[in-house]
């Protein structure tokens, strides 16, 4: 490379406007999420688990898949 010549970079505006773009995509969901009371009922069921591994499950309970 000659002094004065510069390199170019080609994309780098491109590059940079994409990484803003994505920075901004997950701050706007996890705004979304926030305000929509996600994590209260990830929190709710984070704790059911617990106390179904705490407890332990019956041989007789049936099980249950909740949509």
């Amino acid at each position: 490379m000659r002094l004065g010549k510069q390199n170019p970079r080609p994309g780098r505006i491109t590059n940079a406007l994409l990484q803003v773009g994505l920075a901004l995509a997950v701050f706007a969901v996890g705004s979304a999420a926030g305000s929509q009371g996600w994590p209260h009922t990830v929190a709710r069921q984070v704790d059911a688990m617990r106390e179904r591994l705490t407890n332990g499950s019956s041989v007789d309970s049936i099980p249950v898949m909740t949509v």
